[in-house]
């Protein structure tokens, strides 16, 4: 089969022109092949793939941010009881929680349970899971938010309702007390009786020379500050 060298024109084997654009027709015929068209479709799907691709890592991006701020959300109130006054309490949430708390700095110091577990026992090294060397966001986990400073001369105490907590510059626990609400020193003393030395601040009460502890009651102004379970001198 003949072809038009200048148009691709299908000739016959007699022609002598082009019927279609008159060019003459050499004596040798060349056959013409009509340029195939390429198919759009993998230049499609390779776009696609990009925009899939794109979609993708846009989504895994916005998942690790997501989770950052989570993980930076929960570690904020730890890093605040660390670093500053400011209280721990969103962290106790729900009743039972709140009850707890409340249970565990609560302490009446003019009943029995008292005088037995807390001025007859040692307790130099903590009390009522207040323990020395606890950072205070591991305290106010336990028993949320501060309610107030005790200023003992040179000491700062960081008040729960009765438990009184002295913080070194780290944070942590250096010594705990008992802090009561509005106990005379003379309902104490009526209560526990004389201590071995008294007339100024802090009373001693050590029954027993040889036990490793002693109670140092803490008074201003004919009333009962902190009642603190200290080393025995």
């Amino acid at each position: 089969m003949k072809y038009c060298t200048k148009c691709g024109n299908q000739l016959t084997e007699n022609q002598r022109f082009c019927n279609r654009c008159g060019q003459p027709v050499a004596g040798r015929m060349v056959a013409y092949n009509e340029p195939k068209k390429r198919s759009a479709w993998p230049w499609i799907f390779g776009i696609l793939g990009v925009l899939i691709l794109l979609a993708g890592l846009i989504f895994a991006g916005l998942q690790i941010y997501h989770n950052m701020g989570s993980n930076q959300g929960a570690q904020s109130p730890q890093q605040a009881q660390d670093g500053s006054d400011t209280p721990a309490t969103a962290l106790i949430t729900g009743p039972n929680e709140q009850q707890r708390a409340e249970r565990l700095t609560t302490i009446d110091v003019l009943s029995d349970s008292f005088s037995a577990n807390f001025m007859n026992e040692p307790h130099v090294g903590g009390y009522n899971g207040v323990d020395v060397g606890m950072t205070r966001h591991q305290v106010e986990l336990s028993t949320g938010q501060s309610t107030g400073t005790v200023q003992l001369r040179d000491k700062r105490l960081i008040r729960y309702n009765n438990i009184g907590v002295l913080y070194g510059a780290d944070n942590k626990v250096i010594s705990v007390y008992v802090t009561p609400d509005n106990v005379t020193t003379q309902a104490f003393t009526n209560f526990h009786g004389d201590p071995k030395i008294g007339g100024a601040s802090p009373m001693l009460y050590d029954n027993n020379p040889n036990n490793g502890f002693s109670i140092y009651v803490h008074t201003r102004n004919g009333y009962v500050v902190a009642v603190e379970n200290g080393p025995q001198y």
